[in-house]
């Protein structure tokens, strides 16, 4: 299978404003700072095999969700390791013999990025995939498909002992490691009328796209784009539908630390980049739009079924 991203055209009183933004802060924290986390990120999480969900892990509510229920077939969503910062999403294939990975971390200059492993087939229980990098048109910028670029950046191997619970092990640029991961269970209730998890892209503007987790009326949204000289970067933006088919909320970008054998939290720091609204106006098509340094940018998106 082909890097899904790069497709040719044809294939948010003072201390109540405080608070308001710390809960803001953490909840965006698959990546950044959990809100329900409530304590010190565990560096060092047990061994996927060992591994029990408890209430740091999973949101507490009077309808709890099992972490194996949810997605396609329990894999499909947000995924982490306890280290706020970084994250990985994957989705499954229709038929659940492949995923598609998606892995939000930062470089050695502390500059976010992203990787994506597209063809992560299953052999039993475990899957292994090539990651590559890709370039493109920046996002403020009309789309160019000609500079849309892809390097092959090493591989990385998913091995899972249940739906909640894997190992994740990589090799980006010669920077390996092997850690446990865990399903994401960001928000609990009853489940959505329209679920809209998964991956979604634009085939006009292939290279870049949005990974989108959706428990209860909690929308998650990843967004691989490119930053203004082309390198790829991630977004981020949490909100809450209310029964509606659109919500908004601040989107951020984040920095941090080199993912290796350590991987200090405290360097994480949060941008604002403006004021985002996602709405979706069937099962299969959604908007992005954001207002930033005065401009407002515009993305429409499909599900991408694979």
């Amino acid at each position: 299978m082909h890097n899904i991203f790069y497709r040719s055209l044809h294939s948010a009183a003072r201390d109540d404003a405080q608070s308001s933004f710390a809960r803001k802060m953490a909840f965006i924290c698959v990546m950044f700072l959990i809100w329900f986390c409530g304590s010190t990120a565990v560096s060092a999480a047990p061994r996927a095999y060992d591994a029990k969900p408890n209430a740091s892990s999973v949101a507490k509510s009077k309808s709890t969700v099992k972490a194996d229920s949810l997605g396609p077939n329990g894999k499909t969503g947000m995924w982490w390791s306890r280290e706020n910062g970084w994250g990985i999403s994957l989705t499954a294939s229709a038929d659940n013999s492949l995923l598609f990975a998606a892995i939000y971390i930062y470089d050695d200059l502390g500059i976010s990025r992203w990787y994506t492993a597209s063809n992560c087939r299953f052999t039993g229980n475990q899957c292994t995939s090539r990651l590559e990098e890709t370039s493109g048109s920046p996002c403020a910028a009309p789309f160019s498909p000609s500079q849309v670029t892809r390097r092959d950046v090493g591989e990385m191997s998913l091995n899972f002992a249940s739906s909640a619970f894997a190992n994740m092990s990589f090799n980006i640029n010669g920077v390996t490691r092997t850690v446990a991961i865990e399903r994401f269970v960001f928000a609990t209730g009853a489940a959505p009328p329209i679920d809209y998890s998964g991956l979604w892209w634009n085939p006009n503007e292939s290279g870049n796209g949005v990974s989108i987790t959706h428990l209860a009326d909690t929308i998650f949204v990843a967004w691989y784009a490119f930053d203004p000289s082309g390198k790829p970067t991630w977004y981020v933006l949490t909100c809450t539908t209310a029964g509606t088919n659109s919500c908004s909320d601040t989107l951020y970008s984040a920095s941090g630390p080199l993912l290796a054998s350590t991987f200090d939290t405290s360097r994480v720091q949060l941008k604002n980049i403006g004021l985002a609204t996602v709405t979706f106006s069937s099962s299969g098509n959604a908007r992005i739009a954001y207002l930033a340094s005065g401009q407002t940018i515009t993305k429409d998106f499909v599900r991408f079924v694979f």
